[in-house]
């Protein structure tokens, strides 16, 4: 996936975590609202700046045109994956070498 995405300048999908890679590599995402999410997970995608838009042909094209300067978070999951490391290794007791 890694591949497509580094030739890619839009992202448009369905609550997958491809959407929060994209994000990541400072690609302008948006999320189809087709059916019922969470709270939790759409502020999230808000957090990471992907945008929810409507799953039509008209709200998707709207979204893109005034959505063309998303604002780079640079560093906003910087340090994720070793954060997540910690906790889990608070959790288990276990010793980091």
């Amino acid at each position: 996936m890694s591949g497509l995405l580094s030739e890619s300048n839009i992202v448009i999908g369905y609550n997958s975590i491809a959407l929060f890679e994209a994000r990541a590599q400072n690609i302008k995402t948006f999320s189809l609202n087709l059916f019922p999410v969470k709270d939790s997970l759409r502020n999230a995608f808000e957090t990471a700046g992907i945008i929810t838009v409507e799953a039509t042909r008209s709200e998707i094209m709207q979204a893109i045109i005034l959505d063309s300067d998303i604002l780079s978070r640079e560093k906003i999951f910087s340090g994720g994956i070793s954060s997540c490391i910690k906790v889990i290794s608070g959790k288990l007791n276990l010793t980091l070498h």
